[in-house]
């Protein structure tokens, strides 16, 4: 099965056939999330409080996949744990809720859980297809297809751009943690943010040929991400290691772009 709360799942991890969890599974799109409510909070919030409920005593850490939506628009920049969740979409709202229950579950079963607010995640393998795609991976669609790309609103949004294999060892770096953590909640970000225009501009360089189509700024999105990783170093010694604009060029060479321009 496909279903990471099916009673297959579940029994596996009630016979402590696992250390870790690692839950990362989702639909994580902010734009989906505002269209369809009801269906992501089941996906989202319910069915992972199913898979949480089956670790009860069963598991040594639950490390789940968390976001930045959580924060919504803040004035603090960076952005620290310390700061005051205020979730503009729904997507945002069922990471936050799991991570009450997370905190809950700790206190009342001595759960020992990490959520990892991930900040705007990019690399190969990312699928670029659907609408509600995240922008690295739909510009890159477009340009293999040769197709205009997209920019919603000005293009002055900025994003703390995390390249996938730096999110991997921050996932492994907590997972492998030798002390308890009981409940946290860390920031997986770079410390660093551009704006959309940057990105598209240096994409322009690349592919002279690109068009770019302006939409209006998509419901729901928040207008600045930029995080502060300190927390996250000082407990489990984790730094990004890959700029973003290296991380581009390697997402560039896996979708075989520089070939085709």
């Amino acid at each position: 099965t496909g279903d990471f709360a099916s009673p297959l799942i579940s029994q596996r991890v009630a016979a402590q056939e696992y250390d870790v969890i690692f839950h990362l599974a989702a639909n994580p799109r902010v734009e989906y999330s505002v269209k369809y409510p009801a269906l992501t909070t089941n996906e989202n919030v319910q069915k992972t409080i199913e898979l949480m409920s089956a670790a009860i005593n069963n598991i040594d850490r639950f490390v789940f996949a968390s976001s930045s939506a959580c924060y919504g628009n803040v004035d603090q920049l960076p952005t620290t744990e310390s700061c005051s969740p205020n979730p503009t979409s729904p997507y945002g709202l069922q990471k936050l809720v799991v991570e009450s229950f997370g905190r809950l579950y700790s206190d009342l079963y001595n759960m020992d859980f990490a959520a990892l607010r991930f900040f705007n995640a990019y690399g190969p393998g990312q699928d670029g297809s659907s609408p509600y795609s995240t922008a690295i991976s739909a510009w890159c669609t477009k340009l293999k297809n040769g197709e205009p790309l997209g920019s919603d609103g000005d293009g002055t949004q900025s994003r703390d751009m995390v390249y996938v294999e730096d999110i991997a060892s921050a996932m492994l770096a907590t997972a492998n943690h030798d002390e308890r953590i009981g409940f946290g909640v860390f920031n997986v970000c770079t410390g660093q943010a551009l704006e959309n225009r940057q990105i598209l501009s240096r994409l322009g360089e690349l592919f002279p040929d690109a068009a770019v189509n302006h939409a209006p700024e998509r419901q729901g999105d928040v207008k600045h991400t930029l995080g502060s990783y300190s927390l996250l170093n000082s407990v489990v010694g984790w730094a990004p290691k890959v700029s973003f604009w290296d991380g581009l060029d390697k997402t560039i060479d896996w979708w075989g772009l520089k070939e085709d321009s």
